[in-house]
């Protein structure tokens, strides 16, 4: 579980593992090569793992948040651009696809 806490946590911090390693900054309990044998570990069903840990989130932490009276919408962007502030060049203008 620590080692699935650490690479998620990792996601967020906008650093790789690699650069935590070189800068000593949040480096983690174990070796490296612990975090890629648990990527590579084929007893995990990765897809159905984020497929559960999605429907959780939505249902634990996104949905408390609407009324019977509101819609539900969710909107997932994996744009690999960065957002522009609004403005004359707005991002809206341009749509990742």
């Amino acid at each position: 579980m620590e080692i699935f806490q650490y690479l998620f946590l990792l996601i967020f911090s906008n650093r790789s593992m690699y650069m935590n390693l070189i800068t000593r900054r949040n480096t983690p309990d174990f070796a490296k090569d612990t975090v890629y044998r648990f990527m590579k570990m084929i007893q995990i069903n990765w897809i159905r793992f984020t497929t559960i840990l999605s429907t959780r989130i939505i249902k634990d932490a996104i949905l408390p948040l609407n009324s019977e009276d509101r819609a539900n919408v969710l909107i997932i962007d994996d744009c690999q651009t960065e957002l522009q502030t609004a403005g004359a060049d707005s991002y809206y203008g341009e749509h990742c696809l």
